[in-house]
């Protein structure tokens, strides 16, 4: 299993060197009313990034809400008015 993770994660690796080596040249994006130039590359990975963080927050929001949610039912088994 662990050698599988290591060549998927390889394969990704590889993956993502041969868009950025494709995606090199520059780009104007407006953010906020202001120019900006970048490398393509740049751009998508920054978008990549901000993709990754609103997922891990977006997961981090469930698990707790699942976590209250299991927690308040335990509480509520336990006191005796039930």
């Amino acid at each position: 299993m662990r050698r599988l993770k290591l060549i998927l994660w390889a394969v990704v690796l590889i993956l993502a060197l041969i868009i950025i080596l494709q995606n090199l040249e520059s780009t104007s994006v407006h953010v906020l009313f202001m120019p900006i130039e970048l490398p393509l590359a740049a751009l998508l990975s920054i978008t990549l990034g901000v993709g990754f963080v609103l997922g891990l927050l977006a997961n981090t929001f469930w698990r707790m809400r699942y976590w209250r949610s299991q927690a308040s039912k335990v509480k509520q088994e336990q006191s005796p008015n039930h």
